[in-house]
């Protein structure tokens, strides 16, 4: 092999290796910063600020640099063993013999770009393959908290297309949502938002939340006619963002389907509001481990306008400041435990029923919703599952209801009472 040809080799070798060494040093600086990020974002929850995987993160950023510097070293060696077989044409000369002074000028620069490819490459290959198991651990978290997900701008919705991820609505107006989710439907628009259910079922394993309204505006949730809307809670929350249902705007509740809330969370609520709450109609029942409804903002209220609601809870059924409006519908509310939850309430109109709640009591301004309260004995304790029913003078039933769990105590509150006549109380009808 003659000089030219050996020169030529070294600019062609030298020019590949500039190539290379500019695309990898490009993309491997762009994953680098995204192994940066990823790493991040790993490290820390973005709602509750708490560090979650640092064993792991710090683990695989040690495995990583040993890797990579080894590797580095590696392909420095072999590389430089591959230049010197060429270029000293498989040893049979020295390399003082076999270039001369105004190659080895060549010869260095090309060691020296060996050199920087052989670093660079094995730090693209390991941070890539980094890089890939980053994001789906990036990808779990989106799933287990209440990062933003895919943004969904059809207005009619099937949930059941969105295994993986939680969805995102940004813009107000009526959405239809159907299927069966186990993730998040996130409402962040600054204009009002409106959910038609229509026999839609929410198993949320990972922050329990089933649907978080971002923004102060209203959002309502509208129950489709004939359905039968469940939304499920096992996952545990963290400090404001616990809840079935979370929402920082006025939450309205309507039409003339059913919604089922079971919160297992075990300090968490089954409805969340940082503001007003009202409801206007339907059928909703919630199970809750801790407390049924929390509204505690002290400018708002919780309005019953109509509608049946259940609630059903460990601890509090209601958290509130301020009285509980009742204009019509019926509400029955119990707790397993003697509640040290208080909270009042007005009534106008409708059927509101309380059970082991010692420290609600009515402050109905219109003095004519007669309240009767029944302090059960121990032994006149009556058990879960059981028919209450009132009746008057006439053995009319005024109200029955089932017992979800012991019943200590009973409170009632109905304009079809008349105190001024005799009524029973009986249980199994």
């Amino acid at each position: 092999m003659n000089r030219s040809m050996k020169a030529l080799i070294s600019i062609i070798i030298g020019m590949v290796l500039l190539v290379a060494i500019y695309i990898t040093f490009s993309n491997g600086k762009d994953d680098y910063e995204i192994y940066q990020k990823t790493m991040q974002y790993e490290t820390k929850d973005t709602e509750s600020g708490k560090v979650i995987y640092k064993e792991r993160v710090i683990d695989q950023g040690i495995i990583s640099t040993s890797h990579y510097l080894i590797l580095a070293v590696e392909c420095t060696i072999t590389g430089m063993l591959i230049a010197l077989i060429i270029f000293t044409e498989g040893y049979k000369k020295t390399i003082k013999e076999t270039f001369n002074v105004e190659l080895r000028i060549g010869v260095y620069l090309l060691v020296v770009l060996i050199i920087k490819i052989s670093l660079q490459a094995p730090l693209y290959i390991v941070l890539k393959n980094d890089i890939d198991q980053k994001v789906s651990v990036r990808n779990l978290l989106k799933i287990k908290g209440d990062s933003e997900g895919q943004t969904i701008y059809n207005s009619n919705i099937d949930l059941s297309q969105y295994k993986d991820t939680n969805i995102s609505i940004k813009q107000g107006g009526e959405y239809t949502i159907t299927g069966e989710f186990t993730n998040t439907i996130l409402v962040d628009s600054v204009d009002p938002v409106v959910l038609n259910l229509d026999n839609v079922t929410i198993n949320n394993q990972y922050s329990g939340v089933a649907i978080k309204n971002e923004r102060d505006n209203q959002l309502t949730i509208n129950l489709i006619n004939g359905t039968t809307n469940t939304f499920i809670s096992n996952g545990e929350g963290v400090n404001e963002t616990q809840g079935t249902i979370v929402s920082n705007g006025d939450l309205l509740i309507n039409g003339d389907g059913q919604l089922n809330i079971d919160n297992n969370q075990l300090s968490g609520y089954a409805i969340n509001c940082s503001s007003k709450v009202e409801i206007l109609s339907g059928i909703i029942s919630i199970d809750a481990l801790n407390t049924g409804i929390k509204q505690e903002n002290k400018e708002k209220s919780i309005n019953i306008k109509g509608g049946t609601l259940y609630v059903l809870a460990e601890n509090d059924a209601i958290l509130t400041n301020q009285p509980v409006e009742i204009e019509r519908g019926v509400v029955f509310v119990q707790t397993i435990r003697n509640s040290n939850g208080e909270f009042n309430y007005n009534i106008k109109d409708g059927t509101f029923i309380v059970i082991n709640s010692q420290y609600v009591k009515p402050v109905s301004k219109d003095k004519t919703t007669p309240t009767l309260i029944f302090n059960l004995n121990e032994e006149d304790y009556i058990d879960e599952n059981k028919i209450i029913t009132l009746t008057d003078a006439n053995q009319n039933a005024i109200v029955s209801f089932l017992t979800k769990a012991e019943a200590r105590q009973i409170i009632i509150s109905s304009k079809n009472i008349n105190l001024n006549e005799y009524v029973s109380l009986f249980k199994d009808g």
